[in-house]
């Protein structure tokens, strides 16, 4: 097993060589140096930067609601302050409003999905999956393209039909704060979901990739 933090540094250490020389090989071209030579280590070195891009075995994506810039909602309806998000009161809006991550990923598959959520009475937060700009929830046989809330998902839902979900495109996750009379609010402390990526190599294949780069860049000050 290769060590996961001496990976990762070697990683970012093999990318900017690889930059900095493919730049310097890109300028010695302009001045004709060993064109057909310096054209294939060129190509090469670009190559390897798309293989070690390809390294993120999974992904975990969470709405930090210290960071305003990971999601995102309407602000007439929703707050969030003190790291939880909430209806805004004291009447509350019952049309379920929707929260969700400003970022979208191309992953194969969701690995998981963990809520940290309070609620009363019939008060709920449900969830869909967005896949390439639609909703999608699971209606019992099959993920469907939701209408709105009364086409959502609780967490287990999602997490027993999530093998059946079709991705490999952009997706992000969508919840929906319900409030049932408007006289109390859910709130949202913190969710989090791991994606899978396909096409990924190991790491005992990216550790021999980053050795080659290093060699081949046996100068690089990075």
């Amino acid at each position: 097993m290769v060590n996961q933090g001496c990976l990762n540094k070697r990683i970012t250490v093999a990318k900017c060589c690889a930059a900095t020389q493919a730049a310097a090989y890109t300028k010695a071209l302009t001045y004709g140096y060993n064109e057909k030579s310096m054209s294939r280590k060129m190509r090469y070195l670009h190559g390897q930067i798309r293989v070690l891009d390809r390294y993120k075995a999974d992904l975990s994506v969470a709405m930090d609601f210290n960071n305003e810039k990971s999601y995102k909602f309407d602000d007439t309806k929703i707050e969030v302050s003190e790291g939880k998000a909430r209806l805004i009161g004291p009447t509350y809006p019952t049309d379920n409003p929707t929260i969700t991550t400003c970022a979208t990923y191309k992953p194969c598959e969701l690995l998981s999905l963990v809520e940290d959520v309070s609620k009363s009475g019939s008060d709920d937060v449900r969830y869909t999956i967005e896949i390439n700009g639609s909703q999608y929830w699971f209606d019992g046989s099959d993920w469907v393209v939701s209408s709105g809330y009364a086409e959502t998902n609780t967490v287990q839902e999602i997490l027993v039909n999530k093998d059946l979900l079709n991705l490999k495109t952009r997706v992000r996750l969508v919840a929906y704060l319900h409030s049932d009379d408007g006289s109390t609010t859910p709130e949202i402390e913190d969710i989090t979901y791991k994606l899978g990526f396909c096409n990924c190599i190991s790491e005992e294949q990216l550790s021999v990739v980053c050795e080659k780069i290093t060699r081949l860049c046996s100068d690089c000050n990075c």
